[in-house]
């Protein structure tokens, strides 16, 4: 028995799921907005993806998926580009930044759900040179993260201690932003390693279905809830 093709051709699969070509007709202005990162190998400069531009194609998916020693860089005009891990990963400033200026009100979220896969704390020191592999892809992952994070954590700390004038935060409306985190049960998360994310049995892709599904209830019921 052979594979399927589409399961070694990742342009082939994204192609034969996605219509990407309808993507630009179905864009609202109150549409979800989705940004994809990637690196450019050559330049060494960050490309963020934007939906609301009309840069989410087939070419900007394989360049923010394309893994190093998985698949080979994705060319998209002069650039060769590599997975967002290397750069914003994920493109959080774009929601707070445009051009090196702030956004204005109408398009700044007043919240940001992140959702984490690869695991922020362990219990125990990776010793083999496999845990050690794990760790490390764990933490290239994080360090990206974290330092988005911490430029929105400025940013509110500098509303809350007044550092604005008060003009500009009236004109801007700045409020804190309040960012909360969508995590994996520790079960299912001491049970994956690097290795897994190439995983892609039925049984382990409905497992992760499921987990999906069930700690998004768990965030969902989690959340504040709004007086009646």
């Amino acid at each position: 028995m052979t594979p399927r093709k589409e399961y070694l051709d990742f342009e082939q699969l994204l192609s034969d799921r996605i219509p990407f070509q309808e993507i630009p007709s179905l864009i609202q202005p109150d549409s979800p907005r989705l940004f994809l990162g990637a690196v450019n190998v050559l330049s060494g400069e960050f490309k963020t993806f934007d939906s609301k531009k009309g840069e989410i194609d087939i070419e900007a998916v394989r360049a923010s998926a394309a893994i190093p020693n998985v698949f080979t860089a994705v060319q998209i005009g002069d650039g060769m580009y590599w997975d967002g891990l290397f750069a914003e990963n994920p493109p959080i400033g774009c929601f707070l930044t445009k051009e090196g200026e702030l956004v204005e009100a109408e398009e700044r979220p007043e919240e940001l759900w992140v959702i984490l896969v690869n695991p922020k704390k362990r219990d125990t020191e990776p010793t083999t040179a496999q845990e050690i592999l794990d760790r490390r892809n764990e933490l290239s992952g994080h360090l990206s993260l974290s330092q988005e994070m911490r430029f929105i954590d400025i940013i509110n700390k500098w509303i809350e201690r007044g550092v604005f004038k008060s003009d500009f935060v009236s004109s801007k409306q700045l409020k804190p932003i309040q960012v909360r985190f969508i995590t994996m049960s520790k079960e299912v998360s001491d049970g994956l390693d690097y290795v897994s994310k190439l995983d892609r049995s039925p049984a382990f892709i409905e497992m992760l279905i499921e987990e999906g599904e069930n700690r998004a209830q768990h965030f969902w019921e989690s959340l504040p809830q709004e007086p009646s």
